[in-house]
């Protein structure tokens, strides 16, 4: 129970040795920690068996959380202060034993005790022999009483060196059992006891007084080497450790990275749904198989990987709860779409003027969709899929059909054109004005009517046309206006016969739209010119010519915007009249039957 944990928590933190305890308390934390998360998860789960979506949930309010909310702040408070208070102890011993590092360098530096006594020794032994003569019998007396002293003080002196000599030699084996013992502790396979035995080791060896100088610097080698081969061991060790974590991040990132490659594309059918929860419970399997992350990242990479399978899941059960009522509503609109395909493979007797690229994209957009939509109900997803694909299929037939005898209808189409313009080339205008031009509306219908030409020889041929059709207007005796009229008037009964008069129209307001930008910056230039020139009168035939061209434009933009005029009037009038059918249909389909 959550209100048992806080109640451990309180009765720790009232403990005055903080440091005894601190550990303690981060374990019930994490205990809390994992029991609120359970506790959370369940809930989560009942409110979805409900028919809730997850992202509406709300975990309820628990005295117990807020409690121990105000317990961890203050647990994190006392750590911090704990900490504080460390650090302090370690500084404050840092200058303990820097002091006693400055006396044992003093007394390092100071003369031996025993080089001392020597050195009085002979300033005493000196003083004496430089004293004069004196009575034989007290000089007796000193004399023996001198030479007592003198092997008292070399006596004591032989003492001192055995002594030091047996410590130096006491020293010398302790110090080789040491370095034995650590040589030994390479062998022990638990890390933690060479830890322990190291350190212990260590200590041990600095206490050891010292041995003789020329053994010293053999067996302090010695220890290093066995020193840095426990240094080793234990570095390796860790260092595996390390090694293995990291790997197993990298091995548990994979799999979380399999279960989120599921999430991006979610299945569309209840096998694959199933397979996919099957290579879940695989891949969970693998993954309790894999030893710890990086300390840093195992708590994180399970989270993902939890949340990931938790996911999915998730969204398997919603697909199953709805899966009847999808696969109906799919199977209407793939009904729907089936009718569009009937209606689009349908294709107008002249292929050449025919937009093949929109119609595929029609095709393409409505066979995204069929796959968008998923599977209908089981027992009539099969056939609705063999008209679709049928549909589907006699367009792309038709299609390549086209396109696989298009060069020899080009050459031909060019033929055909060039022999109208032979025609035009020879014809002689006769009879009424009338007549005629119903006879250059004959030819302009037949040139539109033939179709495409290679794209190289299409220039030149509307070239042609347009020159043998200009020389018969002049021969009639037309102004320009009326040229621009009769053109004009032939291309927009042309345009009207098009599949899709409405968008042609458009296209073809916005080529003269483009026409016009370009009078424009003549105009704009023309104009700049005239402003160079400082003598404004008539006299000067080159700015006579300037004025010229600059009016021209001005006529010729009068005139595209007269056919921009006439452009407009049609495409709303067929707007208007595709409205007015549009709603007469609906109106029709709307009425009930008689």
């Amino acid at each position: 129970m959550k209100s048992d944990l806080n109640a451990r928590i309180k009765a720790c933190l009232q403990e005055e040795n903080f440091g005894s305890v601190k550990d303690e308390i981060e374990k019930i934390i994490l205990e809390f920690k994992e029991l609120a998360s359970n506790e959370k998860k369940e809930k989560l789960e009942a409110f979805v068996a409900d028919g809730d979506s997850p992202e509406d949930f709300v975990m309820p309010q628990d005295p117990a959380d807020l409690e121990f909310e105000a317990l961890e702040q203050t647990f994190r408070d006392r750590l911090k202060k704990h900490k504080e208070s460390e650090r302090r102890n370690e500084l404050e011993n840092y200058e303990v034993k820097k002091e006693l590092l400055k006396e044992l360098r003093n007394l390092i530096d100071n003369e031996e005790v025993i080089g001392k006594a020597f050195a009085n020794f002979k300033s005493i032994q000196e003083r004496w022999n430089s004293v004069g003569k004196m009575a034989a019998i007290p000089y007796k007396e000193v004399q023996h009483d001198y030479r007592l002293m003198v092997e008292e003080f070399y006596y004591k002196i032989h003492i001192y060196k055995e002594l030091k000599i047996n410590d130096l030699k006491k020293n010398l084996e302790l110090k080789k059992d040491l370095i034995a013992r650590m040589v030994k502790l390479k062998d022990e396979t638990s890390i933690k006891e060479i830890e322990i035995l190291q350190k212990a080791y260590q200590l041990e060896w600095d206490n050891i007084g010292p041995t003789f100088k020329e053994e010293w610097e053999g067996i302090k080698q010695e220890f290093i080497a066995a020193s840095r081969a426990l240094n080793d061991k234990i570095k390796n060790h860790y260092r595996g450790i390390r090694d293995r974590q990291r790997e197993n991040l990298d091995l548990k990132t994979a799999l979380v990275e399999e279960v989120e490659a599921l999430l991006v594309k979610f299945p569309d059918s209840s096998k694959d749904w199933q397979n996919g929860a099957n290579k879940i419970r695989e891949i969970q399997e693998k993954w309790r198989k894999i030893g710890f992350a990086t300390k840093s990242q195992n708590e994180i990479i399970w989270e993902r990987f939890k949340a990931a399978c938790n996911q999915y899941f998730e969204q398997k059960r919603e697909y199953f709860k709805g899966l009847k009522s999808t696969q109906k509503g799919a199977g209407e609109e793939k009904r729907k779409l089936i009718e569009e395909a009937e209606r689009l493979k349908i294709l107008p007797e002249n292929l050449d003027d025919f937009d093949w690229g929109r119609r595929t994209n029609d095709f393409i957009r409505i066979q995204k969709k069929w796959k968008q939509l998923g599977s209908s109900l089981r027992h009539e997803e099969q056939k609705l899929w063999k008209k679709f694909r049928a549909a589907c299929d006699e367009f792309f037939e038709s299609k390549s059909s086209y396109y696989n005898g298009k060069d020899d209808r080009l050459k031909e189409n060019q033929s055909k054109k060039e022999a109208i313009i032979a025609e035009l080339q020879k014809w002689t205008p006769e009879g009424a004005k009338e007549e005629v031009q119903e006879k250059l509306k004959a030819f302009s219908a037949q040139w539109s009517g033939i179709g495409y030409v290679p794209s190289k020889e299409k220039r030149r041929l509307q070239d042609a046309f347009s020159e043998a059709m200009d020389s018969v207007l002049d021969k009639l005796g037309l102004n320009a206006e009326e040229k621009t009229e009769l053109l004009f008037g032939q291309r927009l009964s042309e345009i009207k016969n098009n599949d899709d008069p409405i968008q042609s129209l458009k296209s073809e307001r916005k080529r003269l739209a483009e026409r016009l930008n370009k009078m424009r910056e003549k105009q704009l230039q023309y104009e700049n010119n005239l402003s160079f020139f400082s003598d404004k009168s008539g006299n000067n035939p080159l700015l006579k010519e300037v004025k010229e061209k600059a009016e021209e434009v001005v006529a010729q933009m009068d005139d595209i915007r007269k056919l921009q005029k006439r452009l407009n009037i049609e495409i709303h009038a067929l707007e208007k009249k595709a409205t007015e059918e549009a709603e007469a249909s609906s109106s029709s389909e709307e009425s009930p039957e008689a």
